[in-house]
């Protein structure tokens, strides 16, 4: 879908609602009744668009990443987006990389486009460092990425989905139990 220049990658679509598409849920998602065992079969074969990619695209080319995160009045909690930035920055080779935060705190997600903008990034993907699909990745970033982009004609930007539902996250989450017992 685009919106004045904003594509929002995925709206409808966000894995956990509809179905991605992908192996273990076919193309138009799990039929009627079966939407949570045909998605949670889907993440499980690693299908869909939540596979693993590799991307020849980054600050040489013109290709910029915003991380956003809600916000927090605790800076350790702003902080920890910086942390996670610099974790993503070497693991996926990207250079280009800006955190920005939906509200409360600062840098915002227009400063952060700025900053891409500055750098040279003509295409830029606004990536949502949530866990699930809610009012803020559903109205409040498309929202604001809309309004900011008025700023920026000629730059191409795309909003990624949330975290949702992946192994990964699973294994997270199991690990982090583990550090209780």
């Amino acid at each position: 879908m685009v919106l004045r220049g904003v594509v929002v990658r995925g709206k409808g679509r966000w894995l956990g609602q509809q179905g991605c598409g992908g192996a273990g849920c076919g193309r138009g998602g799990p039929a009627r009744g079966e939407k949570r065992r045909g998605t949670l079969a889907c993440v499980r074969a690693g299908g869909g668009p939540d596979s693993t990619t590799t991307s020849t695209k980054d600050a040489t080319t013109g290709f910029g990443v915003v991380l956003v995160d809600h916000g927090s009045k605790k800076e350790e909690s702003n902080a920890m987006l910086e942390e996670f930035a610099e974790l993503y920055r070497e693991t996926s080779g990207r250079a280009l990389v800006e955190v920005a935060h939906m509200e409360i705190a600062e840098p915002s997600i227009p400063t952060a486009l700025e900053k891409c903008v500055e750098k040279g990034a003509k295409e830029i993907v606004v990536a949502p460092y949530f866990l699930s699909p809610g009012r803020h990745i559903q109205k409040d970033i498309p929202r604001i990425v809309e309004e900011a982009a008025k700023n920026f004609p000629g730059v191409s930007i795309e909003i990624a989905k949330p975290i949702g539902l992946h192994p990964l996250v699973a294994q997270v989450i199991e690990q982090r139990v583990k550090e209780t017992e």
